[in-house]
């Protein structure tokens, strides 16, 4: 009777014991399926966020763009100065519009007129004025020294892009000054190199010499200037 008993407690526990293995099984394959689904939320999720993030960095590039244009529009042109603009795509994806204004040479005819009216005497060098509009704001980058009648040179004072440096502005500005310094009748453009940036003396020759074409004239020091030089019609 005790070995039925004990048959009968064994057959219950080897029963129940077949039970719990299965709903042990069931449940491991259960949380095996809510990680691996878990998972798959997480990667959908990051992948969104990151689709989220690039469509607003583009759409930020795309406003910084229409604000640049807007701004360059609403500038002010000033009088008796011929107007040039140049819209680059940098590689970040935003557009700049870069604007020359040229002063205007007067004619020997209008320049009498002017006399005659007792007004401004004849005019013996021109001003050319670059205007860059980017991130949302205007720079003056450039600095050229005045163009004087019948001269074919033109000459870089200075082109300092400070904060917008690395990103392809400047190579963009001396492009299109180039354009613009053809129109003129020049030929050639100089450049003058401070000791004052002696310091970053590789950065300014990789600028003019590699990336512009320009030639090295006088070599930069620590105690003389250094020129670079570049012909438009070659």
């Amino acid at each position: 009777m005790e070995l039925r008993i004990y048959l009968v407690l064994l057959m219950v526990i080897i029963i129940c014991g077949g039970v719990i293995w299965r709903v042990i099984k069931r449940l491991k394959w259960d949380v095996k399926f809510q990680r691996d689904q878990n998972n798959k939320l997480n990667e959908a999720n990051y992948q969104l966020r990151d689709s989220i993030k690039s469509k607003e960095s583009i759409i930020k590039k795309m406003r910084l763009s229409a604000l640049n244009l807007q701004n360059a529009i609403n500038y002010k042109q000033p009088e008796d100065f011929n107007r040039h603009v140049f819209i680059c795509n940098l590689n970040e994806g935003q557009q700049v519009v870069i604007i020359f204004d040229e002063e205007l040479e007067y004619s020997q005819e209008l320049q009498q007129k002017f006399i005659d009216r007792d007004r401004s005497p004849l005019k013996h060098s021109r001003e050319i004025e670059c205007v860059v509009f980017v991130d949302g704001g205007k720079e003056q980058p450039l600095l050229m020294k005045h163009v004087f009648g019948g001269s074919n040179n033109a000459e870089i004072e200075d082109i300092n892009c400070g904060k917008f440096t690395n990103r392809g502005i400047g190579t963009y500005i001396l492009q299109n000054l180039f354009i613009v310094l053809k129109g003129m009748g020049i030929e050639t453009v100089k450049a003058s190199l401070s000791t004052v940036d002696y310091h970053k003396k590789d950065k300014l020759y990789n600028f003019y010499l590699e990336k512009n074409g320009f030639n090295l004239i006088r070599e930069l020091t620590e105690d003389k200037w250094g020129l670079v030089s570049k012909k438009l019609n070659v």
